[in-house]
């Protein structure tokens, strides 16, 4: 009786021993870099190394290089938004050896290379942009911007337009920038909205702030 007992415990141990799913380093690296999106943009570099770095971690698990090469173009589209300008080498690097036009037509939006073509291949948020941005319609462009769900995909469509935004544009970014604390964010569109202002006052105040951030 004894015996049959615990060969029904070993049984049930071992049912329950793989309860996690097995692609859980997915959703591990997920929700690193999600943790590392707001770190980066909150200008808190010291958690979004080590969030970065377990987000490169977990994705490397696995043979499959789509996840992580989702990881390093991210990476390199949130450099982008806030000015940083790294070639995306390390997305380049890898994406030979993944298959699929998503990745591509991203990479092709945030390095101004984009073709008619690769709009049905961009996230929805992003496609009524897209197409006004190739029709050079860049009105429609901007305010279609502020139609969009995610503050992150505004950031980057904003960079893309950057020179066409005007001063209440720049003011309704920076609203919502605050609003999460996105600190990086707020001191490159500052910068961006000292340079477009053309009263001395208002450039002053506007100085005034981003050395205050800075400090």
């Amino acid at each position: 009786m004894i015996k049959y007992l615990l060969i029904g415990c070993v049984v049930l141990l071992s049912g329950c021993s793989f309860s996690s799913p097995p692609n859980e380093w997915k959703y591990k690296s997920a929700s690193a870099f999600e943790s590392y999106k707001k770190n980066f943009l909150s200008l808190k570099q010291s958690a979004a190394k080590n969030d970065l770095s377990r987000a490169i971690s977990h994705a490397k698990q696995s043979a499959d290089l789509k996840h992580l090469s989702r990881v390093y173009l991210a990476k390199c589209a949130l450099n982008f938004s806030v000015g940083i300008e790294n070639g995306c080498k390390e997305y380049i690097q890898v994406q030979p050896l993944v298959e699929g036009e998503g990745l591509k037509s991203y990479y092709s939006l945030i390095s101004n290379s984009l073709k008619p073509s690769d709009i049905k291949n961009l996230p929805k948020t992003y496609q009524d942009f897209a197409r006004a941005y190739l029709d050079k319609d860049l009105d429609l462009a901007r305010r279609s911007i502020f139609k969009m769900d995610t503050l992150t995909s505004k950031l980057i469509a904003c960079k893309l337009i950057e020179n066409v935004l005007d001063e209440n544009d720049i003011q309704k970014l920076l609203k919502e920038v605050s609003f999460y604390g996105f600190k990086r964010s707020a001191i490159y569109w500052l910068e961006v909205l000292r340079e477009k202002t053309n009263e001395r006052l208002k450039k002053s105040q506007i100085e005034k702030k981003i050395n205050i951030l800075k400090s």
